[in-house]
């Protein structure tokens, strides 16, 4: 079910980029959790773009594409905001893929997605939620117009930011669903995309509904540009739990806890999952 699924999110879509290759080293401003973007954090939102130091090859920083993003930049402190890259190998890295993404789809071919992959804590949040959007309004702005490509101008891409770590993921394949598409829905609105932010809730409380309502989000996106989903905690999809009534005594004191043992990986669900 996630195979057929997420082959509909790269036909649909366009982009999919996955948080579960190298370790980023970025560096937010110095008051920031580094998997904490601007937009999550309620800060008004500011396009970015990279600037390289003229001084150090290897510092790049942040900063706003148009005067309109400067007075927000200015206010949420985004002019702090730096990404160390030696050789500038990860920016690089992320050119060709975009260059490949654009290719495929000016094809009509599914993207091959990219994996942002690492030990905890060296960067893979800020690389996917902060570099690559970066990276990509510089790759894709030319004079406001967009890119031409074969005879087709894209404008800028679209960016939904999504966690999965909020998901629940002890109601099964089918709650799991909901949820991601809540998040799905709420980025959605986010970009001010009203048709896919305006997506109708599943018609029952199946998996297959569930993913036919994400299918359904998907469809709605624009089609003039590529929209990047980018998903942080990716690994929530096949990490679904299951159902321990001995967590909790009901009736019975707070403080008063039943011993669970064993694996509470459910392992049905995720099975059901990758199908």
């Amino acid at each position: 079910m996630l195979d057929d699924l997420m082959l509909l999110i790269l036909y649909s879509v366009g982009v999919l980029v996955i948080h579960p290759a190298q370790p980023a080293l970025g560096l937010p401003p110095a008051d920031a959790d580094a998997g904490t973007s601007n937009a999550a954090a309620g800060l008004p939102a500011c396009k970015l773009q990279l600037r390289q130091d003229s001084q150090n090859q290897d510092l790049f920083f942040f900063e706003p594409m148009d005067t309109v993003s400067a007075a927000a930049a200015t206010s949420a402190g985004v002019n702090s905001m730096f990404f160390l890259d030696p050789e500038g190998r990860q920016i690089a890295e992320l050119k060709k893929w975009l260059d490949l993404a654009e290719d495929e789809y000016c094809m009509g071919r599914p993207i091959r997605p990219l994996f942002i992959n690492g030990l905890v804590k060296t960067g893979k949040s800020y690389m996917l939620n902060e570099v690559l959007p970066a990276v990509a309004n510089t790759y894709y702005s030319s004079g406001g117009s967009g890119r031409q490509h074969a005879g087709t101008v894209l404008s800028e891409p679209n960016f939904l930011h999504v966690n999965c770590l909020g998901c629940d993921r002890s109601r099964g394949v089918s709650g799991f669903l909901k949820e991601f598409l809540a998040v799905l829905k709420e980025s959605a609105a986010d970009q001010r995309l009203s048709a896919a932010a305006s997506t109708p809730a599943p018609s029952g409380n199946s998996a297959v509904t569930a993913a036919g309502a994400i299918r359904n989000f998907m469809r709605r996106l624009p089609r003039d540009r590529l929209n990047f989903l980018l998903i942080d905690e990716a690994q929530s999809f096949y990490l679904l739990e299951r159902a321990m009534p001995g967590k909790k005594s009901p009736g019975k004191s707070p403080r008063r806890k039943v011993a669970v043992r064993g694996s509470t990986l459910d392992e049905d669900a995720v099975r059901h999952m990758r199908r």
